[in-house]
């Protein structure tokens, strides 16, 4: 990738290390993985949090709260604060765990009912 600086085109490198890509569109691409802060703002917004109140909960200002989820929007592809609690329900939540768990076997002795 080049830009023009001064009538000289300068070959530059994103900082993240992204190269353009065919699959993409030429646009590049970016990690999905999310920041702990950034994680902190999809929590909140799942619940329902207005930025106003999840700027209150954080100690962060509505603007910065919104720029928190611009970086998401791009980081998850997504258009929409309904798109990133999905995504967080989907991702991020705790899964069950699987039948055959020994910690649901515990439950499962400790649920028999005492003879």
């Amino acid at each position: 990738m080049k830009t023009r600086i001064f009538n000289r085109e300068i070959p530059i490198q994103p900082a993240n290390g992204a190269t353009p890509s065919k699959r993409t569109g030429g646009k590049q691409t970016q990690s999905a993985e999310l920041s702990p802060r950034q994680t902190e703002v999809v929590q909140l917004v799942a619940q329902g949090l207005s930025d106003k109140q999840i700027g209150n909960r954080l100690g962060l200002t509505e603007g910065t709260v919104g720029w928190y989820l611009n970086r998401i929007f791009v980081k998850w592809q997504v258009h929409s604060r309904v798109e990133v609690a999905l995504r967080f329900q989907q991702e991020m939540s705790p899964k069950p765990m699987p039948e055959d768990s020994p910690h649901l076997t515990n439950v499962r002795v400790l649920a028999t009912p005492f003879l």
